[in-house]
């Protein structure tokens, strides 16, 4: 058995892909707008989906002749004949609004683009889907490839391009591994990438505008060449992304495609750790999920203003359940801290510092007065933080499912 096993598990089979194909079915001859063709988009238009998925795109075609000057009304249009045929259409922000429809467990987002030829005619940024979709047809023997390479992030935790995440996506991937011809040659080309790459045409680089450059890698879009493909990628998910490769180079192994889950024993052995289990809010994921990353950067945030000593910190979002973990020195504080002043020099500002704090002196050069701290040992702050705005407004639930010490 070798690492390419991984895809026994998540190459859709004959008969899962006849299946779907007849729920698609099912769906595309409920949408009756004129002048539109629907066709099947994202990974399951280019044949990148993975087993279990049970995300579906559909893009609803608009004649381009007819609405290219009508682009902002193709989403009322297009929810005006939904609601027509189906029970429940769910309404989805974006740069044009597009419609969700659940039907026999699988979720389908019903998006309005212009037919369009070429990216030039494009209206919204939604439109050059189709485009993207082409582009990756014409790679049919790369597929199961780019199954690697979307098996290997999410492994990673590279996988995803929105907000709160900042990896890679999907179609980043697909491009990358059309780029280098398999799996295997892209992950030997990320192993040696520098702190920063870029890969294409050095005129097209030239042109992109400075938000699109701020990204270690730039990656021009072979169907759009003013557009960085890896525009949202961070930094971190850069780095981590290049180590996981290096790791894979020299010991390739069907593990590399495993997600590890935390180990809060081996976390523990760092220093105390405090283990959330969170309900998300509902909604668009993005925006959900952009919500919970402001929650913990919060706690981040409150943890250090009050002294204690953050070992370690990580996260991972899911719609049904998601978790948290904080890992801290567990030595309780001193119930005072020194609050420093201005230098001895500053004279007009030590005596104003003076008469706030009636009590001061003096280390160096520098003045202080003793304060009480608010909270000595973590539990109590915790339980003061879960109960502010900045939490409650951001999810739905949460609560502390983990104490462990490694004391």
């Amino acid at each position: 058995m070798t690492w390419r096993n991984v895809l026994d598990d998540f190459v859709p089979s004959r008969a899962d892909a006849l299946a779907l194909k007849k729920l698609i079915t099912t769906i595309t001859k409920k949408i009756k707008v004129k002048d539109t063709k629907v066709i099947v988009g994202g990974s399951g238009g280019k044949n990148t989906w993975l087993k279990g998925t049970h995300d579906v795109d559909l893009y609803v075609k608009f004649n381009y002749s007819k609405f290219k000057d009508k682009s902002d009304q193709l989403s009322a249009i297009l929810h005006k004949s939904l609601k027509k045929q189906f029970r429940r259409v769910i309404s989805l922000h974006g740069s044009r609004d597009y419609f969700q429809i659940v039907h026999a467990g699988f979720t389908f987002e019903i998006v309005p683009i212009l037919d369009i030829k070429n990216y030039k005619q494009a209206r919204n940024t939604t439109d050059l889907s189709q485009l993207h979709v082409n582009f990756v047809k014409k790679y049919p023997k790369l597929v199961n490839e780019i199954r690697l390479a979307k098996l290997f992030a999410k492994a990673t935790n590279t996988y995803g391009a929105e907000s709160y995440l900042r990896g890679f996506s999907g179609y980043a991937l697909e491009v990358l591994t059309i780029q280098f011809g398999s799996f295997l040659k892209f992950i030997k080309a990320v192993s040696k990438w520098k702190a920063s790459h870029i890969i294409g045409k050095k005129k097209d680089v030239a042109l992109l505008n400075a938000s699109k450059k701020m990204s270690p890698l730039i990656l021009i879009d072979p169907v759009q060449p003013d557009r960085n493909v890896a525009a949202a990628l961070s930094q971190e998910k850069y780095d981590l992304f290049k180590s996981a490769a290096k790791k894979f180079v020299k010991n390739p192994s069907l593990k590399s495609f495993t997600k590890k889950s935390f180990d809060l024993k081996k976390l523990a052995k760092k220093g105390k750790v405090f283990f959330f289990t969170l309900t998300p809010l509902s909604g668009k994921r993005d925006i959900v999920g952009a919500k919970m990353l402001k929650a913990f950067e919060f706690l981040q945030k409150q943890l250090t203003l009050h002294d204690f000593n953050l070992l370690a910190s990580n996260w991972e979002f899911d719609e049904k359940k998601s978790f948290m973990y904080f890992v801290l020195d567990s030595k309780p504080l001193t119930k005072t801290f020194k609050h420093y002043g201005p230098p001895k020099d500053a004279v007009k500002s030590l005596k104003q510092f003076k008469k706030k704090y009636k009590t001061i002196a003096f280390e160096g050069k520098k003045s202080y007065t003793k304060k009480q701290r608010l909270f000595t040992t973590l539990e109590p702050l915790f339980e003061q933080l879960l109960c502010q705005k900045n939490i409650k407004e951001r999810v739905r639930t949460i609560q502390i499912t983990a104490v462990i010490d490694k004391n």
